[in-house]
């Protein structure tokens, strides 16, 4: 099931919808090598992550609805895909050069509705807050293992979630093995068909000028309407083991899904493929903003002196 759009309420804080000219799509360079503005890549507008893997923490409840109201907690992480244009052409690809980056994060969200039989469970979930990252590695996150992911020391890009929705839905009677892509590493491992969708806002708060140096340092940026597909099984990479917990550990937490994931639990892990991710748009400073209300005043006195 695919979010078809955001959730309006991403709107608090000044987060994710466009407004005129207020948050208008801008290209930034990206800088592959880490040396600054000499052989960066012009005209970046979108981090497109590959297909990665996300574990919700006590999001199952033997197959029954979940709790309404409950809050469940979420470790994200993928390698990058590709660096793009705002039209989506390729400008990098991850491991060109044996230049490899990955992303992880950490976020918090509460179950909105949850309605079930039998058959099938229903989910709604609100975003509510979090912390992602960006990192460059020496080798490409191991999917299977869950390792290599994190930043400890490595970030260049890190930001704050601040809002968002998602919905998935689990179809009980449906069971498959879970890992579907090459060569099945669950043996005996079972899973529940499932498929969702997210949209997430979160707002840049710091990027290593050596990869990304035209984002001044106190630069405002948006991540805006971060779409992802959330399924099982796994048909494009393996599931991964260990996870995260806070994006510095390097795989420090289990999956622990049980025999039957989505039933047995505790945890529910997908399969989760960002689509068109993290495009940035620029919030104007404060005395842009002045200036516009200046000139707004001017028209407002001169069209009252013209009456």
């Amino acid at each position: 099931m695919k979010l078809n759009k955001l959730f309006s309420a991403l709107a608090a804080a000044g987060l994710a919808v466009v407004m005129g000219s207020a948050q208008a799509s801008i290209t930034f360079s990206f800088n592959p090598n880490g040396t600054g503005a000499v052989g960066a890549i012009l005209g970046a507008g979108v981090l497109d992550p590959a297909p990665g893997n996300t574990l919700a923490l006590n999001a199952v409840n033997g197959g029954a609805p979940l709790v309404n109201g409950s809050f469940i907690s979420n470790y994200f992480q993928a390698n990058l895909g590709a660096v793009q244009t705002a039209t989506n052409l390729n400008l990098f690809s991850n491991g060109v050069g044996n230049r490899f980056f990955t992303f992880v994060a950490t976020f918090t969200e509460q179950v909105v509705l949850s309605t079930g039989n039998a058959l099938a469970v229903n989910n709604s979930f609100q975003i509510l807050s979090g912390t992602f990252k960006m990192c460059a590695q020496n080798a490409l996150g191991d999917n299977l293992a869950g390792t290599g992911f994190s930043c400890a020391g490595n970030g260049i890009l890190s930001g704050s979630i601040n809002g968002g929705f998602a919905t998935q839905t689990g179809f009980l009677t449906n069971l498959v093995a879970l890992d579907q892509s090459g060569v099945n590493n669950w043996v005996g491992t079972q899973t529940v068909t499932s498929s969702g969708g997210a949209s997430i806002s979160a707002v840049i708060t710091s990027a290593d000028a050596n990869y990304f140096p035209d984002l001044p340092t106190g630069t405002s940026l948006v991540l805006a309407a971060i779409n992802s597909s959330l399924i099982t099984p796994y048909s494009q990479i393996d599931p991964s083991r260990l996870f995260s917990s806070n994006t510095v550990a390097n795989g420090n937490f289990a999956a622990n899904v049980g025999a039957i994931n989505g039933i047995t639990g505790p945890n529910f892990m997908f399969q989760s493929d960002a689509n068109a991710s993290f495009t940035a748009t620029r919030v104007p400073e404060p005395g842009t903003l002045a200036l516009v209300g200046l000139a707004l005043a001017g028209v407002s006195l001169i069209r009252r002196r013209k009456a």
